[in-house]
Formats: structure tokens, C-alpha cells, sequence
């Protein structure tokens, strides 16, 4: 994958992911909220490319959520680093599969008749793209109860 890094605030690129799946919310009657510090925060990203990890993380918070529920896009600032999370009230990532949820072809119902589509290369692709940016990602979880995917990066 080619980058084109450039510092870039976050807040436009936030919005535009919420705007961009909006409609994919409304057919399952789930509502994103966007949750931003006042203060504009600058990182250095391919715009493009963190658009690709927002994707992925916002059409499975909305894909495992329930309907008439809501999914959170949240931004943060921890010391010299931000974090961008994205949180759902679905059944959460089960414990016997969070140790091998980034990897390739992972997913936690891999039979045949599972209820949500996916080639379990997503959240792989999101963890090389947050690498290139000099991030991390990872998730919080209990199983029954949500889960949020989260990914930090360096302030700039």
C-alpha cells in the first residue's frame, strides 16, 4: 500500500466518516454520534487511508448492533497522543476469540450460516494501515455487552 502522509485535522475527517454511514445506520435504525474536544487536533495521516479504517470500524460497530440503538464515534486526546474510538452496544467480541481478532481471515462465527457477512480481513487491513501512521489499535470488550474499537495516533 502506498501513503501520502500529510498533517491533517481530524475533525473534518470524523464527520465525513459519520456522513458517509449515516444511511447504512438508518436501515438498521441505528443513530452515530460524533463526540469532539473543541479543539481542532492535527495529526499526520493519508486522509484516504484513515477513511479505509473508519469504514471498517463503523460498519461493523453498525453491522453487530442492534436495531434502534446507537453507535459512538468518539475523539480524545491523551497526552501527546489521540484516540479515536468507535463503540457499540452489540454482543461484544467473544473472549475465545479476542487473542486472534487482528489476524487474517478471522472471524468469530466462521461457519457457513453465520448471521453477518465478512472475510475477516478488515480489522488486519485497519492494524497495517494505523501502523504506517506510527499508530495502535486495539479494542475493549465484554462479551454480552459492546465492544469499542479504538486506534491512537501522534499528535502533531
Amino acid at each position: 500500500m502506498e501513503f501520502d502522509l500529510q498533517v491533517q485535522p481530524l475533525h473534518p475527517l470524523l464527520h465525513q466518516a459519520a456522513d458517509n454511514h449515516k444511511t447504512y445506520g438508518l436501515e438498521g435504525h441505528i443513530d452515530i454520534t460524533l463526540e469532539l474536544p473543541a479543539e481542532e487536533l492535527l495529526v499526520r495521516v493519508d486522509g484516504q487511508r484513515l477513511q479505509q479504517v473508519l469504514a471498517n470500524l463503523l460498519s461493523n460497530a453498525i453491522k453487530f448492533s442492534p436495531q434502534n440503538s446507537s453507535v459512538r464515534l468518539q475523539l480524545q486526546q491523551q497526552g501527546n497522543k489521540v484516540r479515536v474510538s468507535v463503540s457499540d452496544s452489540g454482543p461484544g467480541v467473544p473472549d475465545a476469540f479476542k487473542s486472534r481478532i487482528f489476524e487474517r481471515f478471522s472471524q468469530a462465527d466462521g461457519s457457513d450460516s453465520r448471521k453477518v457477512g465478512g472475510t475477516g480481513l478488515g480489522l488486519a487491513i485497519c492494524r497495517e494501515i494505523i501502523a504506517q501512521m506510527n499508530g495502535s489499535i486495539g479494542f475493549d470488550s465484554v462479551e454480552g455487552q459492546g465492544a469499542t474499537f479504538w486506534f491512537e495516533l501522534p499528535l502533531r
